[in-house]
Formats: structure tokens, C-alpha cells, sequence
């Protein structure tokens, strides 16, 4: 693959838009779309493919010329209502959407999967607790930051829902990579904004009168509570979505947990 251009003018922020894979009698093959529509054909087919939902180790396949790489980190807990006044929380976001293309892949790489970020505990006095942060996903040297935590409900009014971190992910990246694509997934609603938290990814946000968790890339955010002292609902684990936010109430409703983050490798060869 040495001195191949696949792109005069590539859109590195969007490089998954661009691959594609074309079925035959045989199996799948890999190709690039150029910007100015002509295409690329990498003369590959899929080896296998991968999915990681806990941390582990790949082991690239004997052949593998290239390592398609989709991964997300663990989706934002949702915020806890307040038990002071009405104010609910907000819902988690969910994590950013990374894909990398490595080419000669090394043997193997280690395969860290983020967590989901806690909800924020229900309080029977005062403010509303804080979603924790999803976890960090990375393989080998690149990875993919979970997304933020919902902000608990306050005497200052509703949670706001948490956001997904597109602008930092320059911060787990090594300093030189073949291709990659970083785009951000769906933001938690704000608490008592009777919207729905972000879609991403043909997902869907949650809703709900707490803040609805974000959606994430293998998954839907997570319910916001609906009732006095309602909690938020969960993401669904390995989804990198976000937790619902929970309602005001004495005690008030916690928020959801975030989903897990997720990791699949598809190697050609």
C-alpha cells in the first residue's frame, strides 16, 4: 500500500463515508471513493471480522494487509434530579464515533474497552449529583473518549445534558496514522427541555422529562425519568450511548448509566 493517494482532497474528518464494500459471488471487497466520485479499488477481501465488548487482545490474522477499525467509548451517566426545587437532570451524551484504517497491521494490539458512566446518585436533600463521564475505548495507540455526564438539577434550574467529545480526541491519537475519522455522536438533552438527547448513527436519543441520554453508535440513549422522583433509564451495555437524567422529587430520581464502549475490526487481506 506504500505511496498509494487515495484522495487529493480527503475529508479526514469524515474518512468512514468513504469506504465501502462491495459483495461478489465470493466475498466482500474493499473500496475508497474519491471525493470527485471515482473509486479505488483496494483488490482485498474480508478476512474477518471482529467484536470487541470487553478488553482483550487482537491477534491480526496471518495475511491481513489492512485493519478497518470502528470504535466508541462508554456513554455519560445522566444527572440526578434535585430534591430542593424542580429541577431535573440531564441526560449523559454519547461517545464519539472513531474510525481508523492501519495499514501492515502489527501482529496485535491491545483492545481496551471504556466503561459506562455512572448516574448520578438520587439525593433527598439539596442539588442533584453529576453524570460521571463514559470510559475511554482504544486499540492499541488510537481510541475514542467516552462521552460526558449530565449535569444534576440545581437550585439554578435544570441539569444541562452532557456532550460528546469530538474536539478532544486529539489526546488518545498517536501523532501519525494512515486514515482516520473522528465525528461526534448524540449530546444529552438539557433536564425539563422536553427534547429528545441527540441521534447519531440511525439511532435514537431518549426522552422524557428528565434530560434523554445522547445516542451512541451501537445504540439509543437512554429515557429520561417521566414522574416525580422517576429515574433516568440505562444505555444498553456496549452501545456508547448516554444514561437518561432523572426528576426532581423527595427522595429525587437518579440518573441512568451509560453504555459501554465497543470495538470491531474488520482485517483484509
Amino acid at each position: 500500500m506504500a505511496g498509494v493517494i487515495l484522495d487529493a482532497t480527503p475529508a479526514t474528518s469524515n474518512v468512514r463515508s468513504h469506504l465501502r464494500v462491495r459483495d461478489t459471488t465470493t466475498s466482500p471487497f474493499l473500496q475508497f471513493v474519491r471525493s470527485d466520485g471515482s473509486v479505488f479499488n483496494f483488490g482485498l477481501r474480508l478476512i474477518s471480522t471482529t467484536t470487541f465488548t470487553s478488553s482483550g487482545t487482537y491477534n491480526t490474522p496471518s495475511g491481513t494487509r489492512i485493519l478497518i477499525v470502528d470504535m466508541c467509548g462508554g456513554g455519560g451517566g445522566g444527572g440526578s434530579g434535585s430534591a430542593s426545587v424542580s429541577a431535573h437532570g440531564g441526560g449523559g451524551a454519547g461517545s464519539a464515533r472513531v474510525t481508523v484504517l492501519i495499514p501492515e497491521p502489527a501482529s496485535s494490539y491491545v483492545v481496551t474497552i471504556g466503561s459506562g458512566g455512572s448516574g448520578g446518585a438520587s439525593v433527598s436533600v439539596g442539588n442533584g449529583n453529576n453524570g460521571a463521564n463514559g470510559g475511554n475505548t482504544s486499540f492499541g495507540s488510537y481510541g475514542a473518549i467516552g462521552g460526558g455526564g449530565g449535569k444534576g438539577g440545581t437550585s439554578a434550574g435544570h441539569g444541562l445534558g452532557g456532550i460528546s467529545f469530538e474536539s478532544k480526541i486529539s489526546s488518545v491519537m498517536p501523532s501519525t496514522f494512515s486514515l482516520i475519522s473522528v465525528n461526534a455522536s448524540g449530546n444529552g438533552a438539557n433536564g425539563g427541555s422536553g427534547f429528545s438527547g441527540e441521534s447519531a448513527w440511525g439511532n435514537s436519543g431518549g426522552s422524557g422529562s428528565g434530560g434523554g441520554g445522547g445516542a451512541g453508535l451501537f445504540g439509543n440513549g437512554g429515557n429520561g425519568g417521566s414522574g416525580v422522583g422517576s429515574s433516568g433509564t440505562s444505555a444498553s451495555a456496549n452501545s456508547g450511548a448516554g444514561g437518561g437524567g432523572g426528576v426532581s422529587g423527595t427522595p429525587s430520581g437518579a440518573g441512568g448509566n451509560g453504555g459501554s464502549g465497543r470495538v470491531v475490526v474488520y482485517a483484509y487481506g
